[in-house]
């Protein structure tokens, strides 16, 4: 008796979580039908709006583009809103073909009834085809709006964007992060630098600071063990990344303070282009795939496609 009633409860608990991924999933995408609101006066864009619209400009305002690069990438932005609202209704597609199974199991649950194991499994897999699908059809979204930034970027904006924009180090838009679910942020690790200066700048500051406190020559070593995580000891490639590492960081350490704040962001891209540099070198003697940054497509991840994005790039375009 008991362990049916731990078996229905983890059944319970289960189409829980399973229905529970479903009905968010609808909400996001419209699905669940709402009233429609009392007309309202405009008012503007609400507070969260305005400060996703902060967030944009400021990286606008880094790469400076031209009214005519404005132009264009609106027109991309636009299509980038299209594309994510195709994408959403291919999504609720997938999930409207299980309503009637989601209707029954909701009265069961309503009057205290449990759900069988099999509409428990069904469901879960109409969710995991839903969120297949979504992460498929953003990709190729992304890819096509990639190759059209492409074409409107300069590379001198595209170096800005992997040397001022990308990294983590202290940038005004950052302060702006998060406010807004982008759809772009859901493809997980691809925006991410291969190698980031704003990692590095806080391991350059830590160096000097220990090293006041403690040893200096352990922790240049340390600083060495770090630039060559992940290469081989006993190899001549370890040997010179070790050595250029403990070079660089005797240098950082004989910097005078005032020095060492006027150049430890640059000093922080050095290294950082040192590490990947190094570990590429050793991708190709492991075989495998050197490691690279697309600063077109971090732009449209970041930039394109945030929600804001249309209405950014027709305001910048507007008062240059």
């Amino acid at each position: 008796m008991m362990n049916r009633s731990r078996g229905s409860r983890s059944s319970r608990w289960r189409f829980t979580l399973c229905l529970s991924g479903l009905l968010s999933a609808q909400l996001a995408l419209g699905a669940v039908a709402a009233p429609d609101p009392a007309p309202a006066e405009p008012t503007g864009p609400e507070a969260v709006e305005l400060v996703e619209d902060l967030r944009v400009l400021s990286m606008l305002n880094t790469l400076a583009p031209t009214r005519e690069q404005l132009t264009r990438l609106t027109a991309v932005a636009v299509s980038g809103q299209e594309g994510l609202r195709d994408l959403e209704a291919a999504v609720s597609a997938k999930l409207e073909a299980q309503r009637d199974r989601i209707l029954a199991a909701r009265e069961k649950a309503r009057h205290g009834g449990s759900v069988s194991q099999s509409t428990d499994a069904q469901l879960a897999v109409a969710i995991q085809l839903a969120e297949t699908t979504r992460a498929q059809k953003l990709e190729a979204l992304i890819g096509t709006l990639t190759v059209r930034v492409r074409r409107i970027l300069t590379p001198e904006q595209a170096a800005r964007i992997e040397s001022e924009l990308a990294p983590t180090l202290d940038h005004p838009w950052r302060r702006y992060q998060g406010v807004l679910t982008r759809t772009g942020a859901a493809t997980g690790n691809s925006r991410r630098m291969p190698s980031d200066p704003g990692k590095w700048l806080g391991e350059l500051r830590d160096l000097r600071i220990d090293s006041a406190e403690g040893d200096p020559k352990h922790e240049v070593e340390d600083f060495g063990k770090k630039l060559t995580r992940g290469l081989q000891p006993g190899t001549p490639l370890y040997a010179q990344s070790d050595a250029q590492a403990r070079a660089f960081a005797t240098q950082v350490l004989a910097m005078p303070p005032s020095v060492f704040q006027q150049q430890e962001r640059e000093l922080a891209r050095r290294v950082a282009k040192q590490e990947l540099a190094t570990r590429n070198q050793q991708n190709v003697l492991d075989g495998k795939p050197v490691e690279l940054f697309d600063p077109y497509r971090w732009f449209v991840e970041e930039v394109v496609l945030s929600p804001r994005a249309p209405i950014d790039f027709r305001d910048r375009a507007g008062v240059r």
